[in-house]
């Protein structure tokens, strides 16, 4: 489905379904023991972000540290790579949705509450900062915590009352620490209002991703060679990637690279991702007026060339800008 088919859906549905399931999970919970079980089996939901699920890494990591659970994941089969890429999360943890039609889409929904029964899920951390589809997903999962990012007074951004970790999300602070904070609200001694109420230094603000597989580097290195031929010793290689599923930042990442490489001559220009014909057009004016030497299109690969990508791109870009995203 396209991106906006689903935001009106998520608007238009999610809104009604949201109030009902509201009632339904506190008829639910009234009626549940008050003593909760431990934490051990814990999910977190992110379906349409791969970055986010990078940068949920350290909150993820946390969560182990702290808890010593068993952790799952629900995401949307198209972003999968990305779980691939942290390598952190066994095949039979994660559970994938589809979103190539309404029917795939409501198949694999009514798929996700059997799943969470039969894995006896009794935490869920929804990673999601608007959607209504996630909140449902929370709040019907029959999990007995469910941490998330609450509204509070803010007008509009309606999803519901489901969760029992209510988390403010702070717009100042970086993104993963508010992903931290979620599991600082699960880890909480005693209830509070708003979740939650820690400092998060940068200290906790590690990624660790795997190693690229040496192979799978020399393989991306022949690739660009023969798109782009350059000597890295005298010129510098810039990748990006200026698709955005026809976001609104979709021409903002190519506006940073103008700024960024204005003063810079360089031998060459990678497009990772999915380019459409006019967005081939803007881009290569921009980079034949940088007298670039070429400008191709490139797919970023599969999940088994995506970590020696990136440290590819470290080699040979010397930290200029990099956008890759994965093509399965």
């Amino acid at each position: 489905m396209h991106v906006d088919t689903m935001r009106r859906i998520d608007h238009w549905a999610g809104v009604p379904l949201c109030a009902v399931a509201t009632l339904f999970v506190r008829l639910r919970d009234a009626f549940r023991p008050r003593a909760a079980r431990p934490v051990r089996r814990i999910l977190f939901v992110e379906l349409s972000e791969m970055g986010t699920t990078i940068l949920a890494e350290p909150a993820m990591r946390k969560t182990r540290t702290e808890f010593s659970a068993e952790l799952f994941f629900v995401i949307f089969e198209r972003n999968a790579g990305s779980l691939e890429l942290l390598g952190t999360f066994p095949a039979e943890n994660v559970l994938t949705i589809s979103d190539k039609s309404l029917f795939a889409f409501a198949r694999d929904t009514l798929g996700f509450l059997r799943w969470c029964r039969a894995k006896d899920i009794d935490t869920v951390v929804d990673l999601e900062l608007f959607s209504r589809f996630t909140a449902l997903l929370s709040g019907l999962s029959g999990a007995e915590r469910r941490v998330g990012f609450h509204r509070f007074h803010n007008e509009g951004l309606y999803r519901g009352a489901m969760l029992t970790h209510r988390v403010t999300y702070n717009p100042h602070i970086h993104i993963a620490k508010n992903f931290i904070a979620l599991v600082d609200a699960l880890a909480a001694p005693a209830p509070t209002v708003p979740y939650s109420k820690t400092v998060i230094g940068d200290d906790q603000l590690k990624v660790a991703l795997p190693p690229p597989n040496a192979q799978a580097r020399e393989r991306l290195l022949e690739r660009i060679r023969a798109l782009v031929p350059f000597d890295p010793a005298r010129q510098r290689l810039v990748l990006i990637n200026p698709n955005a599923r026809a976001c609104p930042r979709q021409w903002s990442s190519l506006g940073l690279v103008r700024r960024s490489f204005q003063p810079c001559r360089f031998a060459g220009a990678l497009c990772a991702g999915d380019i459409d014909g006019e967005q081939r057009f803007r881009s290569g004016a921009f980079f034949r007026r940088r007298r670039a030497s070429h400008h191709r299109a490139v797919r970023s690969g599969n999940a088994e060339t995506l970590p020696a990508a990136r440290h590819v791109a470290c080699d040979l870009c010397r930290a200029c800008l990099l956008t890759l995203r994965h093509r399965a």
